[in-house]
């Protein structure tokens, strides 16, 4: 029997900012069909997460109290459902697990005070497991995208005018919050390998930090000297964060992620659905996404082999933009995402009176 009224959804997130797991959620707010789920945005309103949601036609408040009368909570985080746990008796809720960190036995408890737990990849899930969380209580759902037309020659000029570079330059970018998780300085440091041998490509770092705590401060100071001293002088670009940033992952020659660690990495999800020719290190969840018949697959930490990587990427037609977009719109549709979502609310309401 079909439901009276869609399911109302407080979605709670820790941060104004809108990072890989913000930009998920705002892709399934998108996709929910309404007449089942009708979502609510519990955040802090003082940055660009407020407004990107209220385009949606979704309203945002401040706190669950808020919200009104709910009918599940879905903390979309690990952080986020640690600190909600105490409040989350009276409705089922369901904890987004979208980091691989370590709990210890208060976090990892709180976690199971929730009714549900989704994994955004069965590494995320591994690595819950290891710590005790029994692996029959997490569900894996992997984050959907879904599959933008191909970037024109007029967006791949625009990008190049915004950098103020010839429209033929080569272009290599980095996508990611800056922090040291994300290893920007591991890309510069292969970057300046590439420089050294090739006076053609451009390096851009796409992102912004939002940690102030002092040893983020001194990574971005660190990473923006770096940058500014040979081979790299003059050839390295940091644009910040941008609400076009798919924009400019399709405009890339290369997409190089070189992160330490990757549940599921959202901007390699980004890549392939642009079609754009990626080079990553074999981290985490980056399997379940790629593998080395649509990527160049690197070990994590390693300049030179990345290096080596991107040149070959950058002087090798590439044969493979269509089945890396294929494999976006097959594997990880964002329609089938919030399908599988949608599934847990009603399971979680028919389980409760």
């Amino acid at each position: 029997m079909s439901r009276a009224r869609p399911i109302r959804v407080a979605h709670v997130l820790e941060f104004p900012s809108v990072a890989g797991g913000e930009r998920s959620l705002l892709a399934v707010l998108a996709a929910f069909d309404r007449r089942s789920v009708a979502s609510i945005v519990v955040a802090p309103e003082n940055g660009p997460l407020a407004p990107a949601v209220r385009a949606l036609g979704v309203d945002v408040v401040a706190t669950l109290d808020a919200a009104g009368p709910i009918d599940v909570v879905h903390a979309n985080s690990l952080t986020t459902a640690i600190r909600i746990a105490p409040t989350t008796t009276a409705v089922p809720s369901i904890a987004h697990v979208r980091d691989i960190m370590r709990l210890g036995a208060t976090r990892r408890d709180a976690l199971l005070t929730h009714d549900a737990i989704i994994a955004v990849s069965h590494a995320t899930a591994d690595a819950l497991a290891e710590q005790g969380v029994p692996r029959d209580r997490i569900d894996v759902i992997h984050n959907g995208i879904d599959v933008p037309p191909p970037l024109d020659a007029p967006g791949r000029r625009d990008v190049r005018a915004t950098l103020g570079i010839p429209v033929d330059t080569p272009l290599v970018g980095n996508v990611g919050q800056i922090c040291l998780r994300k290893a920007q300085d591991v890309f510069l440091d292969a970057a300046a390998r590439v420089a050294a041998r090739d006076p053609r490509p451009h390096f851009v770092l796409l992102g912004e930090r939002f940690s102030r705590k002092p040893e983020s401060v001194d990574y971005e100071r660190t990473l923006r000297e770096r940058a500014a001293a040979p081979p790299l002088a003059g050839r390295v670009h940091f644009p910040g964060w941008r609400d076009d940033a798919r924009t400019w992952i399709a405009a890339f020659d290369v997409l190089a992620h070189t992160a330490h660690q990757e549940p599921l990495g959202r901007v390699l999800l980004e890549g392939l659905a642009a079609g754009t020719p990626i080079v990553a290190t074999d981290v985490g969840g980056t399997r379940e996404i790629v593998d080395d018949t649509i990527a160049r697959l690197v070990p994590r930490g390693d300049d030179a082999a990345i290096a080596t990587a991107i040149e070959r990427a950058l002087a090798a037609p590439d044969d493979a933009r269509s089945a890396r977009r294929d494999a976006a719109r097959d594997r990880f549709s964002v329609d089938a995402c919030a399908t599988a979502l949608a599934a847990h609310y009603r399971r979680l309401t028919c389980r409760r009176p």
